[in-house]
């Protein structure tokens, strides 16, 4: 290991700019043996000093034992209904006390990233964050739990022919109050947002077994996409992780590890009543959804299910840990570990790069 190695300051829940540190494009791959995938400018620099990867034995990592020691126990991931919209506001507002984002300006970034959604929003916190260290933009997170998130108004009765996918899915939402988090949301990001800003959009993709649900999210990214744009800012629409076959915490020891393996080819989102195969299908609806918007509207960016899932998975299997190491990088079936979300972090801050967004 190379030494003066920034490692990420673990059971943090404050996840404060000091708890995730820098991830870049132009990495530098400091662990020997480790043959996991690095971005497109590892190693290229001599003077680069942050890793692409750096391996833990997932064993001793408290995270997996107790989820509010990361993301999960931040305040500005809301779990408790009904939901705090002042929170909600503070976490929105950078310079808030609550804010992960600090005040505009200065020695500060002026641009900010507002990442929102629901808890598959909140995983991808650490990848961001760490993307976005020593750039000029800086984060903040509102999210929630309990069926709810930045979701469109989902049909209510749900539709008759899906059976109990949807109803399930329809009374979550409905009982969250997800559709007052939503519009309270999108008027805090109305006075919020400035030109140069970025939008993250991340929803569980578990949320859309049907096509009217999948419209109904196409609708308010529509509209979303139409208010950022005269604002001169970017809606960036993120796709969803795979899902893995046995929740990340039964994987951290040796002797299950390897019954955690799955096909790549089954590795989407499934319900109660809706198996993995169909569950795939849905996934490439969902995906072709995000690359339409993207296609028609010019204030709209999308990292595709294909980027995630090719540095999630190899060409064949998918988890339990990140390609190539045994850092376990699922927490259970759907959430990332905080060492699962970083390793996506010189990769983003790459893609970032890419698009002009940074």
């Amino acid at each position: 290991m190379v030494s003066g190695t920034v490692f990420w300051t673990h059971n943090d829940a404050s996840l404060t700019s000091d708890v995730f540190p820098r991830r870049e494009c132009a990495c530098t791959t400091q662990c020997a043996g480790t043959a996991t995938f690095v971005p497109s400018l590892a190693n290229t620099v001599s003077s680069a000093q942050t890793p692409c990867f750096i391996e833990e034995v997932s064993e001793d990592v408290r995270e997996f034992y107790d989820l509010d020691l990361m993301v999960f126990g931040s305040r500005c991931f809301d779990r408790y209904m009904p939901f705090d919209l002042t929170l909600a506001a503070k976490c929105l507002t950078p310079g808030d006390e609550y804010s992960l984002a600090p005040a505009r300006g200065g020695a500060h970034p002026d641009r900010v990233l507002f990442l929102v959604g629901d808890s598959h929003a909140a995983m991808l916190l650490p990848a961001f964050a760490s993307a976005l260290k020593g750039e000029p933009l800086s984060v903040a997170l509102a999210s929630v739990g309990n069926g709810a998130g930045f979701q469109g108004a989902f049909p209510n009765p749900a539709p008759a022919e899906c059976g109990e996918d949807c109803d399930r899915i329809t009374e979550r939402a409905t009982e969250s109050g997800s559709n007052t988090w939503v519009t309270a949301v999108r008027a805090i990001l109305d006075d919020q947002v400035q030109a140069g800003d970025i939008v993250a959009v991340v929803t569980a993709e578990p949320k859309f077994p049907h096509v009217d649900y999948i419209s109904a999210q196409q609708a308010l990214l529509a509209e979303m996409a139409t208010s950022l744009s005269a604002k001169g800012a970017t809606l960036l629409l993120v796709a969803d992780t795979p899902n893995i076959k046995a929740p990340g915490r039964r994987c951290i020891f040796a002797d299950s590890f390897d019954e955690c393996i799955m096909p790549r080819s089954t590795a989407a989102w499934y319900q109660l009543n809706t198996p993995r195969e169909d569950g795939l299908e849905l996934h490439v609806a969902v995906n072709e959804m995000l690359a339409s918007l993207a296609a028609e509207h010019s204030a709209v960016e999308h990292i595709d299910s294909a980027w995630v899932w090719d540095k999630m998975c190899d060409a064949q299997t998918c988890g339990p840990a990140v390609p190539g190491t045994r850092t376990v990088a699922w927490l259970d079936l759907q959430h990332l570990s905080t060492a699962g979300a970083l390793y996506l972090g010189p990769f983003l801050n790459c893609w970032l790069h890419e698009k002009g967004l940074l």
